[in-house]
This record gives C-alpha cells, structure tokens and sequence, in this order.
C-alpha cells in the first residue's frame, strides 16, 4: 500500500515559524493514537472468539472515533493559541495591555490541557483494547498507548510552562489539573506493562 503523508503539516513543523510546533504534534500524535484504538476494536468487532466483548468494542469504536476528531481541532487550536500569545504581546509593545496578554495566556495553557485530558482517554481505551481485543492487535494498542502517553507528556510541559505566567491561583489549578492527568497514565502505563508481559509473553 501507499499512503499520502500530511507534509504540508511536517512541513510547517519542519519550519522555522513558532507554530504549529510541539502542542500541534502533541494533538497528532493524540489523534494517531485514538486511531490505532479505533483499528483494534474493528479487528475484535465481528470473530466469535470475541462475541461477549463485542458490545465494548462498539463503544470503544465511537468514544475512539470522537477522541480522534477532537484532537484533529487541537492540532489546529494548538498553533492558533500560540499565534494568539504572540500577538498579544507584540501589540503590547506599542499599547501595554496586560488583560489581553493574561487572557491569551490562559488559553494557550487551557489548549495543551485539553489535549492531555482528551489523550488520557485515549489512553484508557488504548489500554482496555489491549487487555481484552483481538491478541493479534495487542501490538497495535500498545503503539496507540505509546503514543497517547507522549501525548500527554508533551502536552504537560507545554501546560507547565504557560502557566508560570499566570498568579499563583490560577497557576495552580492547572498544575493539580495537570498532575492529576500524569498520575492517571502512569498508572495506565504501568497496567499496560502487565499486560504486556502477560499476552504478548515479553517484558
């Protein structure tokens, strides 16, 4: 088979513009991960070897599905927050206006959080499909695990980084937003790895 790689989009990333850059690629790789969770639910659906599980792959299959187009949006919403951030202070050079950069730097940390939210749940669905979907697509969950997690990792530093600009109050509600998420996927992480050793049979 030959696929068409997005390379207007590698491309921009490739380039040296601000944005899109590591939130945008956060929210792709997100999206690829929601996927590969949708790919292993569509290879159980259907074999009888899995009929009482069916039901659950189905669900998967529509929480996957509207997980992946939402993180399409924020590979968008990723770079127009940033654009947005920088407009803001570069206008302030000639009107100070200290709101429109606090609240142009709330949404560039309010964007990478919901990317991690949404890629957590990816992360969930990634792991559930590993645990109990077709044996022959375990690799493929786990691809899509993999790639939600760095989504989510990505996605966390860009959060901590905004936010140090913000007061202490606000900063920290995205901090313990944000933390919460990394503890819930290292968790999952580490029930993949479980999982891992025992279908796949490797450590």
């Amino acid at each position: 088979m030959n696929f068409t790689i997005d390379t207007a989009f590698l491309n921009a990333l490739a380039s040296a513009a601000p944005a899109p850059g590591g939130g945008s690629a956060a929210a792709y790789a997100g999206a690829m991960s929601a996927a590969l969770v949708t790919m292993v639910a569509q290879t159980t659906i259907g074999k009888k070897k899995y009929a009482e599980i069916e039901t659950q792959m189905q669900e998967i299959v529509v929480d996957a599905e509207a997980c992946r187009a939402e993180l399409e949006h924020y590979v968008s919403r990723d770079a127009a927050a940033f654009t947005r951030l920088l407009e803001a202070y570069r206008a302030a050079k000639e009107t100070p206006d200290s709101e429109r950069i606090e609240q142009a730097t709330i949404h560039v940390t309010e964007v990478p959080l919901g990317t991690a939210k949404t890629a957590l749940h990816v992360l969930e669905l990634a792991v559930k499909a590993a645990a109990i979907g077709n044996i022959n697509a375990v690799s493929d969950a786990c691809a899509g695990a993999s790639l939600a997690n760095s989504a989510i990792f990505a996605s966390a530093l860009n959060v901590k980084l905004n936010a140090k600009s913000l007061d202490n109050r606000k900063q920290d509600r995205f901090l313990a937003q944000i933390g919460n998420i990394e503890a819930q996927a290292k968790e999952l992480m580490t029930q993949l790895q479980q999982i891992i050793q025992e279908r796949m049979s490797i450590g």
